[in-house]
């Protein structure tokens, strides 16, 4: 929500410095989402400050456009920012950085690969719930899915997958992941339907990939699995 007019006056006449979300993130936010240091943040912050780069996603790119490419902002993101996944054993919360992770069912994906791998998905490849903020009282259906809407939105842009990966080969290849292996493979013929119409709709990212520079230097076109 929006501060009123009349107090952001009141703000500024007290001498109260408005946030910079840029500057923020980058020297406040990312520090703290390292391997070395989510380990001394405790976990309500490391929630919250996901929430706030959420909500000033497009001041941060709008910002970062100024000295650099919006591109190369998002990447700083997807490298430099370390998210929750649904691994917590012996009091320990595991974090992987966002090209690493799965959309969690919790978020409403159009391809929920949670719910069709099952227990079969590791739950360090998840994304965690724990990001969504559950309301008081009565959830209003529509704010909700507003909400989820703008967390798979934000998520996707930094990286989080919400269709099956495939793996970088050292030969410049490609293959399917154990997760896309396992969904191509699986016995229930609804689940392979399921993937095929996800590989289908999000085909513009895979076809791409299917194409490698040979040592001849012609290029190639390999089937992404056989």
């Amino acid at each position: 929500t929006e501060t009123a007019p009349e107090v952001l006056a009141l703000l500024d006449s007290l001498g109260v410095q408005h946030d910079q979300p840029y500057e923020l993130i980058e020297h406040h936010v990312l520090p703290y989402h390292t391997p070395q240091g989510f380990e001394k943040a405790d976990r309500p912050a490391l929630l919250g400050q996901v929430r706030y780069l959420r909500d000033k996603f497009d001041a941060y790119l709008e910002k970062a456009r100024d000295g650099h490419s919006e591109e190369s902002a998002l990447e700083a993101l997807r490298s430099g920012l370390y998210l929750g996944s649904k691994r917590e054993e012996d009091d320990v919360w595991y974090f992987e950085q966002p090209t690493s992770l799965y959309l969690g069912k919790e978020y409403r994906p159009d391809f929920n690969i949670e719910g069709l791998l099952g227990d079969t998905l590791p739950t360090g490849k998840v994304l965690s719930e724990k990001y969504i903020v559950k309301p008081t009282g009565r959830p209003n259906k529509d704010e909700v899915a507003v909400d989820l809407q703008r967390w798979r939105e934000f998520f996707v842009r930094i990286g989080v997958h919400e269709a099956p990966k495939v793996t970088p080969q050292t030969t410049g290849d490609v293959a399917c992941s154990d997760e896309l292996s396992a969904l191509l493979r699986a016995e229930d013929q609804t689940v392979r339907r399921a993937t095929l119409e996800c590989l289908n709709k999000h085909w513009a990212r895979y076809d791409r990939l299917t194409t490698y520079q040979a040592r001849s230097g012609r290029s190639t076109t390999q089937p992404l699995w056989t």
